[in-house]
């Protein structure tokens, strides 16, 4: 998979996707994810056109996403991503 952190961010700010990536132990996991603010919980939205305020010191290498199945904060790096479909038309 050959996609930039910006270019993922930029259309998940604009849709939903499938995302399966490699985490650090190995496994393979799917989830389905997004940055639309009208998905995100209200007490938190992100700001779209701005980085990202997080606890942790920023890492260009992660990208935080909301997951819509679990319904919470998760993210995944960039260079483990095996897929990245949209499953919003």
């Amino acid at each position: 998979m050959v996609m930039s952190r910006e270019e993922m961010k930029n259309l998940l700010q604009r849709g939903i996707y499938e995302v399966v990536f490699k985490k650090v132990d190995g496994q393979h996991r799917k989830m389905v994810c997004t940055l639309m603010p009208e998905h995100l919980p209200k007490t938190d939205v992100p700001k779209v056109n701005e980085d990202w305020t997080w606890k942790r010191p920023s890492n260009p290498n992660v990208l935080p996403v909301w997951d819509c199945d679990l319904r919470e904060w998760r993210s995944f790096r960039i260079d483990s991503v095996l897929l990245f479909k949209s499953v919003t038309e």
